[in-house]
């Protein structure tokens, strides 16, 4: 019979299945969780909201560690997750159709995708994960909208804002881009460069949404600005204004790095979405001169921390694992590889081209 034992294991590892070994405690001595206890994503997802960084789990004294990448099998929350994402994206095609006609914004149907969004967001590493397996096929505006609400919620939980901000922010990303719906179809999904005249239209949905919601009761002036503001930038180059760093509000430098990320790493209908690691490198650079680099450093510290342990692959076409990241520069981690370690910081030709 094979003998149990216990075994610590990073908090950042835990995965659906696994089985503490101890009771888990506050730091008062209060049982949080019993020992034997079997961990879903939603108990994975209390456990990192308590800040622990270790917990113990039970394995079988045989394997050597626990492999991650064993668990391949679609879990019910994955399933849960598609249903949610899918039907979602259709709710949002409806409301861009409603807003097409001049119809005002349906406030509860909004509302009832933000709670979604914040339900899924508990499970902080899943959802970012599952976000990487959805394809955005003809629906990009849509998926855009969703998934920037999703992003700018996790931004905002790692800035520790509380809950109503979080509701705001899940709001102000799926209205972000609301304003695209008052333009021409064939300009919005062209599959390819726009001209300078479409893209000079183009430019203008960020002053349409604003106009779209401004009456809005029920949503507030925080998430208008919000929407107007998505692409202005620090140095003034931004629009549709070319407001500067003091005029910029808070919730538009989370939608506007939720927006950059979200968009270099989708699928397009002329092109195929880049690595999390390219579009970190993106808001790194562009963190001191058009976006907020205190905001742009903790979402990208905190993005790539999300990828500890994950196989990628290389623009040589290995693959590695990552198994440490320096926090000065966390996107070019440390990997584990079959030709022995790799640190990315010493061989800037090599590039993560995928997260596997």
């Amino acid at each position: 019979m094979a003998q149990h034992s216990i075994k610590q294991l990073e908090t950042i590892r835990l995965i659906p299945g696994l089985v503490l070994g101890q009771d888990l405690k506050s730091p008062h001595g209060a049982i949080l969780l019993p020992s034997n206890t079997v961990l879903t994503d939603y108990i994975i997802s209390k456990i990192k909201a308590w800040c622990f960084n270790h917990v113990n789990i039970m394995t079988l004294d045989c394997p050597s560690e626990v492999k991650v990448e064993n668990i391949e099998e679609e879990t019910a929350e994955d399933v849960s997750f598609l249903e949610m994402y899918t039907q979602t994206v259709e709710n949002i095609g409806i409301i861009f159709e409603k807003m097409q006609v001049g119809k005002k914004i349906p406030l509860r149907e909004c509302s009832q995708i933000v709670e979604k969004i914040l339900e899924q967001t508990a499970d902080i590493r899943g959802v970012v994960t599952r976000l990487r397996n959805v394809k955005s096929g003809n629906k990009y505006t849509y998926n855009h909208s969703l998934n920037v609400g999703i992003y700018a919620v996790l931004l905002g939980i790692w800035l520790k804002y509380d809950e109503s901000v979080l509701r705001q922010l899940a709001m102000a990303g799926l209205l972000h881009d609301i304003g695209k719906a008052r333009i021409s179809a064939k300009i919005i999904d062209k599959p390819g460069a726009l001209t300078v005249d479409e893209f000079s239209r183009v430019k203008r949905h960020a002053a349409f949404g604003y106009k779209m919601i401004e009456n809005t009761i029920g949503l507030s002036r925080q998430v208008r600005i919000a929407v107007a503001q998505h692409h202005e930038r620090e140095d003034g180059s931004g629009y549709p204004l070319g407001l500067g760093i003091p005029n910029i509000h808070p919730y538009a430098k989370i939608i506007s790095i939720a927006d950059v990320y979200d968009s270099v790493t989708s699928d397009r209908a002329y092109r195929l979405g880049s690595s999390p690691y390219k579009a970190a490198d993106l808001i790194l650079d562009e963190a001191f001169s058009r976006l907020d680099p205190a905001v742009a450093s903790i979402f990208v510290h905190h993005m790539t921390t999300l990828f500890f342990y994950d196989k990628v692959r290389l623009n040589t076409g290995m693959i590695g694992t990552i198994v440490h990241m320096d926090p000065i520069t966390p996107t070019r981690p440390l990997l584990q590889t079959e030709r022995g370690y790799i640190d990315l910081r010493k061989k800037p030709a090599l590039q993560i081209v995928e997260i596997l």
